[in-house]
């Protein structure tokens, strides 16, 4: 197995009121959190930024990820999606599986990125979701057979299209720490205040 890391961190924080990639959780931003999980578990980091690209830049341009502009990132989620595995494509064609992060989910640790990625390697399903509340979600590792699908997609459902046309495809492994993410400041205080 080639896995690359997808970070997708181009939304506009409109619930929060500002980029939620640079929110401050114990000395690192949720963004650099998410960049430091996933340089665990792979070589390869490929973050998506979009709206406050400047802002959000400058806080991971010391790390080792390579970074995307998606110019269309107002589209929703899909274009990045669309950037990201396109750009994998052309140019990292030994990729076989790609495992998508978002950067709102603190919690998530390397140990269970490398579950889902062992999962994906030994499983035969061509994607390995998390559960948590009740549905399948990211992180998740979707292998090369998708890809063509994952180009396709369009709007801000994101690659949960995938997971409902193919469930017959697809493994769930259950983690509850996946079900905080940030949306509001409600969620940040309480991320603050009780992890």
């Amino acid at each position: 197995m080639k896995l690359s890391t997808v970070i997708l961190a181009a939304g506009p924080s409109r619930r929060l009121g500002q980029p939620k990639q640079n929110l401050r959780f114990k000395e690192k931003t949720l963004l650099q959190h998410a960049i430091f999980a996933a340089g665990g578990v792979s070589d390869h980091v490929l973050v998506v930024l979009g709206a406050s690209r400047e802002r959000i830049e400058d806080t991971i341009q010391d790390l080792p990820v390579e970074i995307l502009f998606n110019a269309r990132w107002s589209e929703g989620m899909a274009y990045s999606i669309r950037t990201a595995v396109s750009h994998l494509v052309v140019h990292y064609p030994v990729v076989t599986h790609i495992l998508f992060m978002v950067c709102d989910q603190p919690l998530i640790a390397p140990s269970f990125l490398e579950q889902l990625i062992q999962t994906a390697g030994t499983s035969g399903r061509g994607i390995v979701a998390t559960g948590y509340n009740g549905i399948a979600g990211v992180p998740a590792v979707f292998s090369v057979k998708y890809y063509p699908e994952l180009i396709a997609l369009v709007g801000d459902e994101g690659a949960r299209q995938l997971m409902r046309t193919h469930p017959d495809d697809m493994r769930v492994v259950p983690y509850l720490d996946a079900e905080l993410d940030i949306d509001t400041d409600d969620d940040y205080q309480w991320l603050l205040n009780n992890k």
